[in-house]
């Protein structure tokens, strides 16, 4: 039965080719949460100032907005796919 499942790759040469393809990989998900990162850094950043107005119109406007935003994708990603097994998991009897 084993002779049944064979690679046609070498071993040696596809052990080449992994830390290749981890390092594309690795660089491709470093570029795509970058954009979700960067506004984040600037908050974190914006600590080493201690500007009383850049705080009290970051509280007052920014903040609230962008923890709602960030909540809803929350459920929305996690909660999703918890509804949609919910509903084609026939109940256990």
């Amino acid at each position: 039965m084993s002779s049944l499942i064979s690679t046609s790759v070498d071993p040696s040469i596809a052990a080449e080719r992994a830390p290749r393809r981890n390092w594309r990989l690795q660089t491709l998900g470093v570029l795509i949460a970058l954009p979700a990162i960067l506004p984040l850094l600037v908050i974190l950043l914006a600590l080493l100032s201690p500007e009383t107005a850049v705080w009290s119109h970051l509280s007052r406007y920014v903040l609230p907005e962008v923890i709602t935003n960030t909540l809803k994708l929350v459920v929305g990603v996690d909660g999703a796919p918890v509804l949609m097994i919910r509903s084609t998991v026939p109940p256990m009897t």
